[in-house]
């Protein structure tokens, strides 16, 4: 065995040896090499029709989102060491709940543009591009991309006594949000935390506040539908107990398998039959009892909760029975004066809505520690006067992160990520306000 050990090693050695160079050379990155650009359009959404969009208005846009690709080219004609993709796509970029409004409100047809960088390299025998750095989108009418994902109250629900998504489901369909916090401006145009940059001429605010009335009245039609579920889960499962039991129960097919076995072998059809038998009976049996069960320890965890909650002096405890959340945030809502009803809601990033916050709906006063206004979309936003097709809107996204991400790498004296620096340069290079001023109608003239 040793000996083969040795035979093997000493033959890879040889081989290795004879190898050509080239085998072992690194891949070289070539700054010099002529890059070019490549477009690409995706259409995920048709004729556009299912969306109250004609085909003329898809069409539109799909040629106004080539149109400011061209624009973006312009600044780059050249482009060396990378090569660079650009692809645009028309996309609903909107709650599919606003679409089952009666009375539907004006949206004009989204799209984006999505920028990415394929830095060119040399490996001996076969050229070589990789990306390193996702694309950087740039949305058209998408008003949902002011708010970045951290911004949304559903990805915070963690801190809060509720696990389901409170957005769009529960609300009227355009969804409730952190206010976007300002952080600077981009060429006259602002910056929000933490990677947003809006682009418009339209002086309408995009985001309205969100009324305390409107954010309780969605945590209650949450809870009310938490408890539907519960109440439907357990149907579901009694239904399906009762079906397995039925299934034992069937005598037509009990009788016709036991026919069929005592043809070959009489005993074992005997055994078969009592076997069926008894386990219908353990079925029904158990089905009833493990209920019986599941109903004591929902009674128990219910009274221990409650003693809990009156031992403890904290009341929001109760709130881990969901009838009593249900009860508890309808009174909430009653409580509330009509100037508290139409006031904005403010929730706190900060302070634990289970102990440090007295409101059942965890709303907190302005002036709480971390205090946040949440907001929504202003459906009034988009001038409903203007073909659909036309661009009221442009988001760019990551910008501000990739920027940062090239800042912390020079800071720790390392070499920023090529591909990033060659996003960053791109986008500040391009004039957005003539982008605006080419594609965008100012307010009061058509």
């Amino acid at each position: 065995m040793n000996g083969k050990f040795k035979k093997g090693l000493l033959f890879l050695i040889i081989f290795m040896a004879c190898l050509p160079a080239f085998v072992f050379a690194d891949i070289v990155y070539l700054p010099d090499n002529p890059g070019k650009w490549t477009w690409s359009m995706t259409n995920h959404l048709g004729n556009g029709n299912d969306y109250g969009w004609s085909k003329k208005d898809v069409d539109d846009l799909s040629k106004k989102l080539k149109a400011v690709a061209d624009v973006i080219k312009q600044v780059d004609t050249a482009p060396k060491g990378v090569g660079r993709k650009i692809g645009g796509g028309i996309k609903f970029g909107y709650s599919y709940k606003l679409l089952e409004m009666k009375k539907k409100p004006y949206l004009p047809v989204t799209g984006y543009i999505l920028t990415n960088v394929l830095r060119h390299f040399f490996e001996p025998g076969k050229p070589l591009e990789s990306v390193t750095c996702p694309p950087m989108p740039i949305y058209v009418n998408w008003l949902e991309g002011v708010y970045p994902y951290i911004c949304k109250l559903m990805q915070t629900r963690a801190i809060s006594p509720w696990k389901n998504q409170l957005n769009y489901k529960y609300d009227d369909g355009w969804g409730i949000f952190f206010e976007p916090k300002k952080i600077g401006e981009f060429q006259g145009f602002p910056m929000y935390k933490p990677d947003t940059i809006v682009i418009t001429r339209n002086p309408k605010p995009l985001w309205l506040p969100v009324s305390q009335e409107r954010f309780i009245k969605a945590l209650i039609r949450e809870a009310e539908a938490l408890e539907e579920d519960s109440k439907k889960n357990i149907e579901w499962r009694k239904k399906e107990d009762e079906k397995r039991c039925r299934e034992l129960n069937d005598q037509k097919e009990t009788e016709r398998h036991y026919s069929q076995l005592k043809a070959i072998n009489p005993a074992g059809a005997e055994i078969y039959k009592k076997t069926i038998e008894d386990a219908a009976e353990r079925c029904e049996r158990d089905m009833q009892e493990n209920w019986r069960a599941h109903e004591e320890r929902m009674k128990k965890h219910e009274s221990e909760t409650r003693e809990r909650a009156v031992k403890e002096n904290k009341p929001k405890i109760l709130m881990l029975l969901g009838v009593e959340r249900l009860r508890m945030l309808k009174e909430e809502l009653d409580s509330l004066s009509p100037s508290e009803r139409a006031a904005p809601a403010y929730y706190s990033e900060e302070l634990s809505c289970d102990s440090e916050v007295k409101a059942v709906s965890c709303l907190v006063d302005t002036d709480a520690p971390g205090a946040r206004m949440l907001v929504s979309p202003n459906p009034g936003f988009f001038d409903s006067t203007l073909p659909k097709s036309a661009i009221q809107v442009i988001i760019l996204r990551r910008f501000v992160g990739y920027e940062q991400s090239i800042k912390e790498a020079q800071e720790r004296s390392r070499q920023p990520d090529l591909a990033t620096q060659k996003q960053v340069e791109l986008i500040r290079a391009v004039d957005w306000n003539k982008i605006a001023d080419m594609f965008m109608i100012p307010a009061g003239k058509k």
